[in-house]
């Protein structure tokens, strides 16, 4: 997946943008995304989800077929099954500390792509 097609990802789909709730820039990141959905984009739902680094982040992530955006916070190996669910995965996640659980979601599934650092 690229960028190229990624309205497609969004469009009459369940989006979940989850985010480092909390923080200043997990917020504005989610804040700045939700508005650019919003105005570009034609999401069956989009549903904010605050959470926190080193959690369990996609248990809410319930659609089959879905999009789920991680800003600022990343998915755990613990999340992966919860992904599966996914049609698209996108992390953009500055922290260091989740390169381990990023490079080993990348490698199981093929929906997810990484814009992290």
């Amino acid at each position: 997946m690229s960028l190229i097609n990624f309205e497609a990802q969004l469009d009459a789909k369940t989006v979940y943008l989850i985010y480092h709730g909390g923080c200043p820039d997990g917020c504005l990141a989610a804040l700045i995304l939700r508005e650019c959905i919003n105005k570009t984009c034609k999401p069956r739902s989009l549903e904010l989800i605050p959470t926190a680094h080193a959690e369990r982040n996609a248990d809410k992530v319930t659609d089959d077929g879905s999009t789920a955006i991680f800003v600022d916070v990343s998915p755990t190996v613990e999340d992966e099954q919860q992904l599966r669910k996914c049609g698209c995965v996108l992390i953009l996640d500055h922290h260091s500390s989740a390169t381990e659980a990023q490079t080993h979601l990348q490698a199981t599934l093929p929906h997810l792509c990484n814009f992290s650092d």
